[in-house]
C-alpha cells in the first residue's frame, strides 16, 4: 500500500512539472476524485460565505478582558488611548505593576467565530515595553466535552512573539495544514484515552499571553484582523443539543476551485482499503479511503472518519437477474 501511495505522489509530482496538457489532465482527476467523494459525503446546506472581521480599537470603550495574579500584579491603566494608536483613531492600553518576576498576565478578545483552513489569516499589531508577547487562538471542538470541566473542548493554537520592545509588531496566528497537524498531534496526546473528534472545529477568541517581571509593564494593542471568516455550521445548535443528537454528518463546500470539508480545503489523495490498520492511513498522508461498499461499511466509516479521514466508494452499476453487472453499451 505505501507503493501505491508513492505512486500517486510521483504522479502528482510529475504532472505538477509538465506540460499544460498534463496539468489538465491533473485537474480532470482531482474533479473526479472530489465527485466520488461528494457522492459519499451528504451535502447539508448551502456554501459558507466569508467576510472581514476587523477589530481597530477605534471606540472609547474597551472590549478586551485580562486574566491576572491580584496578589502578585496591579492593573493600573486599562484605557483606549487616542495618542498611541498604530493606525486610526485609537489603541487599547494595558499597564501592569508586578511585585515579582515571572508572573502572568493575560489579554483576551473575542473574534467572530470562523472554521480553521489554510488560507485563514489571523494577526494583530502589539506594542509592548517588554518583548515575550504571544498571540494565541482558542480553538473549540462543538462534537466533544471536556472530560475535565464538561463543557465544549477547546486548545490553544499558539502564533508569533513579540520579538522587540517598543516597536510596533504584527503577530499572525499560522493555521496553516502544517502547524494544525503539529497541535492536533500534541491535542490528541493529551486527551488519551479519549480520541480527539476535530470535525467542525473553528476559532472563536484569541488570546496575548505574557510573562512579565517586577515593575512597570505596558502593552498597546490594535487593527485585530481575521479573513476571511466562514462561521461555522450551527454554532449555536452544537453549544445546546445533547451531543446524541447532533448528526455526524460533514459539511462539504466548494468555493471557487476549492473542496471543503468541514471548513477545510482538501486535495483527495485516495487508496484502497484493503483491511489495514486505521492509524496507517495517517501515517501515510492519505485522506480518503476507498471501500467496495459505501452501505456495508458504516462502522469503518465511522471510525475513519473519527481519524479525520473520508471515504468515498464505487458507483452503483446496473445488474442483471442473475446479479452479473451489465455493459455500458447493453445496459
Amino acid at each position: 500500500m505505501l507503493q501505491i501511495v508513492k505512486a500517486f505522489q510521483f504522479q502528482f509530482e510529475s504532472l505538477q512539472a509538465s506540460s499544460l496538457c498534463a496539468r489538465r489532465e491533473l485537474s480532470w482527476a482531482a474533479l473526479f476524485c472530489w465527485g466520488c467523494l461528494f457522492l459519499c459525503l451528504e451535502h447539508s446546506g448551502s456554501a459558507a460565505q466569508a467576510q472581514d472581521f476587523l477589530q481597530n480599537f477605534d471606540g472609547q470603550e474597551v472590549s478586551c478582558k485580562v486574566s491576572f495574579d491580584p496578589k502578585n500584579i496591579k492593573l493600573t491603566t486599562h484605557e483606549r488611548n487616542q495618542s498611541l494608536a498604530f493606525s486610526g483613531q485609537a489603541a487599547e492600553r494595558f499597564q501592569f505593576q508586578a511585585r515579582k518576576d515571572d508572573v502572568f498576565v493575560v489579554i483576551e478578545s473575542d473574534i467572530e467565530p470562523t472554521r480553521i483552513f489554510e488560507d485563514l489569516s489571523i494577526s494583530i499589531v502589539v506594542f509592548a515595553n517588554r518583548p515575550g508577547t504571544q498571540l494565541v487562538a482558542r480553538v473549540v471542538f462543538p462534537g466533544q466535552t471536556d472530560p475535565e470541566t464538561r463543557k465544549p473542548l477547546t486548545k490553544l493554537l499558539h502564533g508569533d512573539i513579540l520579538e522587540k520592545a517598543t516597536t510596533w509588531q504584527k503577530l499572525i496566528c499560522d493555521t496553516s495544514d502544517k502547524n494544525l497537524t503539529k497541535h492536533l498531534v500534541l491535542w490528541r496526546a493529551s486527551l488519551i484515552p479519549q480520541v480527539l473528534d476535530p470535525r467542525g472545529m473553528y476559532i472563536d477568541k484569541i488570546y496575548l499571553k505574557q510573562t512579565i517581571g517586577r515593575g512597570l509593564t505596558e502593552i498597546l494593542v490594535d487593527d485585530l484582523h481575521v479573513f476571511p471568516v466562514v462561521s461555522p455550521a450551527q454554532v449555536e445548535q452544537f453549544a445546546t443539543e445533547p451531543a446524541n443528537s447532533r448528526s455526524s454528518v460533514p459539511r462539504i463546500d466548494f468555493r471557487l476551485d476549492q473542496l471543503l470539508v468541514d471548513g477545510r480545503p482538501i486535495f483527495p489523495v485516495v487508496i484502497p482499503y484493503q483491511h489495514e490498520p486505521i492509524q496507517l492511513f495517517g501515517q501515510l498522508g492519505v485522506n480518503v479511503v476507498w471501500v467496495n461498499d459505501y452501505l456495508k461499511n458504516q462502522e469503518l466509516i465511522q471510525q475513519l472518519n473519527l481519524q479525520h479521514i473520508w471515504v468515498t466508494a464505487a458507483p452503483p452499476s446496473a445488474k442483471s437477474e442473475s446479479g452479473d453487472i451489465i455493459d455500458a453499451n447493453t445496459a
